[in-house]
C-alpha cells in the first residue's frame, strides 16, 4: 500500500490514473488496474498479496522492492506520505 500527501481523496490520481508513472514490484511493472483504494481514499493497495510465484516473487538478496519511475513530464507532484506493508 502507498499513500499519498496532501490530501483525504489523492490516491486515485496520484497513483492509480496517473498517467506520468509506473510502479515495479521487485523490477515486474505492476498493472494499475489491478490498484484499488484501500484503507483509505489518500492509499491505493498495489498487490492483494504477496507474490508466491513468478518473477515478482523472485528476492535473491530476501528483499522486496518497490519503485515509482517518472515516465513523462509530470503534470503534478507525487508525494508519498506511507508505505505499508502487512
Amino acid at each position: 500500500v502507498i499513500c499519498g500527501c496532501c490530501g483525504k481523496d489523492v490516491g486515485n490520481a496520484m497513483f492509480k490514473t496517473n498517467p506520468d508513472i509506473e510502479i515495479r514490484y521487485n523490477t515486474v511493472l505492476l498493472d494499475p488496474e489491478t490498484f484499488d483504494i484501500w484503507p483509505e481514499n489518500k492509499c491505493v493497495r498495489l498487490l492483494q498479496r504477496f507474490p508466491t510465484h513468478g518473477r515478482e516473487s523472485e528476492t535473491p538478496t530476501g528483499h522486496a522492492y518497490l519503485s515509482i519511475n517518472v515516465v513523462n513530464d509530470m503534470s503534478s507532484v507525487v508525494r508519498i506520505s506511507h508505505v505499508i506493508t502487512l
